[in-house]
This record gives C-alpha cells, structure tokens and sequence, in this order.
C-alpha cells in the first residue's frame, strides 16, 4: 500500500496540501528521513533524490525542452555539453544547469559575458506576460494551475498537445509578448510547486508521477 514520506522540517505549501490530501484520501502519511520500497516522498529535490537512490531509482536528468514539444519552444535554444571551450556571446542568454535540478539558479547572461564552464541549456531570453503549469499523468492532463504573470483568474488555455501515453510530469507554458504561447519548461514529477486548487489531485498525481519514476 502507497505510504506518503513528508521531509521533515519542510513546511512548504506542497508539504501541507499533501498531509491534507492523505488524510482526506485514508493514504498513511508520516515524517520522516527513513524511506521503504514504494514510499512516495514530499519535499525539496536533494530528499526526494535521496528516497529515490535508496529505493534504487536511477534519478532522472532534466529533460527542460523535450523534443516532442519542440514546437512550442518559439525561441532558440542549444544545449551546452561538460568541457566546452568557454566562449562569449554578443547577445544575452537564459542559462540554467542541465544536468540536475536545481543545483545553482537560472539567470540571464548579459551580452559579451563568458559562458561558464559546466553542463547547462542556453535559451533566447523572452518575456513571459501570463505563466500557467500544465500537470500531466499518462498523457492526460490532470489539472492546471496560474503562477506568474498579469492576471491569476485568467484560465491556463486548452492546448492541442498529443501528449505522450507514458509521460507523466509538470509542464509550464505561457504567452509570450508577442501573444504566442510558449513552452517554459518541463518538468519530472517530484519537488514541483504546487499551483492547482485540488489537494488530492495534487497527491494522486505525486502518487502516479513516483510510479511513472519507478517504470
């Protein structure tokens, strides 16, 4: 039987919407820093990234951009590789690690500055005006969620995606300046703010998300 693992300590909105699903939902939820095969963890990455090393889940690389939504990027991106030779742009970049999540903040690299050295994914800087994510359990979406941008009642819009049938994760989208919706970013499903209005679907997608993580 599924058992909820919170980080202890963490106090996030995710953290507490998922105590409160489990016991609305009759799902066993405890805190703590000890996980057994099946346990499905909230908390921030390094956790969930430990309780997956020790139920033996490979952790998985973030795959940003992937290549069946890349007609949605509506913007240039390259991906830059471990070792590169540390080059100079004469226009600015969106950066962020490629090779983990969230080890070091995304930033904007000014114009003529050095690339660092290291693995990360450059994008074209683009402004966002409205931002909504997308949650997606075996190629359906579950729920959407407004998290940035100028007006929180406006609803996320219906897309025509074919989501893959296996794929389960949090994908944002927004409208760019231009009026154009945009991909933002994808994500695996764990460690992902929560923007949704229904706690259970919440824990129920965490829930399908760790099994997907586990195929």
């Amino acid at each position: 039987m599924t058992r909820i693992i919170l980080q202890p300590g963490n106090s996030s909105r995710e953290t507490l919407k998922a105590y409160c699903a489990a016991r609305s939902l009759g799902v066993e939820c405890v805190c703590t820093n000890r996980s057994q095969y099946g346990d499905v963890p909230v908390g921030d990455v390094p956790y969930c990234e430990t309780v997956m090393i020790g139920q033996g889940i490979a952790v998985p690389k973030p795959d940003f951009y992937p290549v069946w939504l890349a007609r949605w990027m509506k913007r240039d991106r390259y991906y830059v590789p471990e070792g590169t030779p540390i080059s100079v742009s004469f226009r600015p970049w969106f950066i962020k690690p490629a090779g983990a999540y969230k080890t070091e903040p995304a930033r904007i690299l000014p114009a003529y500055h050095p690339f660092p050295q290291g693995h990360y994914v450059a994008s074209e800087v683009v402004k966002f005006t409205q931002e909504w994510r997308y949650y997606v359990a075996d190629g359906q979406v579950v729920t959407t969620g407004w998290y940035d941008g100028d007006n929180e009642d406006e609803p996320a819009p219906d897309l025509p995606i074919e989501w893959p049938s296996d794929f389960c994760g949090a994908v944002d989208f927004g409208r760019l300046d231009t009026g154009e919706i945009a991909l933002v970013e994808s994500h695996h499903p764990y460690a992902c703010g929560w923007y949704g209005d229904d706690e259970e679907l919440f824990l129920l997608w965490l829930i399908t998300g760790w099994e997907y993580l586990n195929r």
